[in-house]
């Protein structure tokens, strides 16, 4: 006997499937795809050059959060969807705003 069960994307390769959860993660997977690649440019930009720094401080107020580095670079993030400020420095909404020394 065999038994076909039938996913939203129609009958599955028998071959191929491992259930039909992979079904859902593929679509996931694709759909996000370029948005993660997006986000991966947006944070390798702002960590530029940074890789041999400590972090010598950290805060998080109204939304925006601050971390200096040990050669004096200063990155905020403003995680509210709205324009926020910290330190009299208006970040973007779900954005940052990096000031290097």
């Amino acid at each position: 006997f065999f038994f076909f069960f039938q996913a939203e994307d129609g009958i599955r390769d028998f071959c191929l499937s491992r259930g039909l959860g992979d079904v859902y993660k593929r679509q996931d997977y694709d759909r996000h795809a370029a948005s993660a690649l997006e986000a991966w440019k947006d944070v390798s930009e702002a960590l530029d050059g940074l890789g041999r720094q400590t972090i010598e401080a950290h805060e998080r107020e109204n939304d925006v959060s601050k971390t200096v580095y040990s050669d004096g670079t200063v990155i905020y993030v403003n995680h509210a969807g709205q324009t926020r400020s910290m330190d009299g420095i208006d970040i973007d909404p779900r954005s940052w705003k990096r000031l290097d020394p």
